[in-house]
């Protein structure tokens, strides 16, 4: 028994070398997300729902890499890599045949960091939209979606949302 525990302990630990090495020698271009820094991601529902209200969000983040090249001006390139959480608001409406799924789209933080903003074009119209946590506590999502269909006035429509 001891030398079977001596055998994984050895070849437990060249392992992990082994994958400290690939991460040191990669380090110069490795970068983490570091998720739950937007309290608004969630899946949200509005428990009072009236016509043509938004009935439910659901806002989630991933991690993307994105990778620049730089033409160096001699023949050569620099390529770095960067890493960065991408948001997304997917959302559905009340609608003559009950819930509608309106789709997923990409949100970026509020340049005030107050929110998340995102907006819809489904051909007839930029929809635009800001989602907000409560001040109050982090259960309750402020929603106001501000409808712009082509030739026709704006209208807004604010909605609660408890997290489920």
């Amino acid at each position: 028994m001891k030398s079977l525990t001596k055998l994984f302990s050895n070849n437990y630990l060249r392992a992990l070398l082994a994958i400290f090495a690939i991460t040191a020698s990669q380090a110069s271009t490795a970068s983490v997300c570091i998720f739950g820094q937007v309290k608004e991601v969630g899946n949200w529902i509005n428990t009072n729902v009236q016509p043509n209200d938004v009935t439910q969000v659901i806002i989630t983040e991933e991690c993307k890499t994105k990778v620049v090249r730089v033409d160096n001006g001699d023949g050569t390139t620099t390529q770095t890599t960067h890493t960065y959480i991408q948001h997304y608001v997917e959302m559905w409406k009340s609608c003559w045949s009950g819930n509608c799924n309106w789709g997923k789209v990409a949100a970026a933080i509020d340049s005030d960091g107050s929110g998340l903003v995102f907006s819809f074009d489904h051909g007839y119209g930029v929809h635009r939209g800001v989602a907000t946590i409560w001040s109050g506590g982090d259960n309750w999502l402020g929603f106001l979606m501000t409808y712009n269909f082509t030739g026709q006035p704006s209208s807004s429509t604010f909605v609660w949302l408890s997290r489920q």
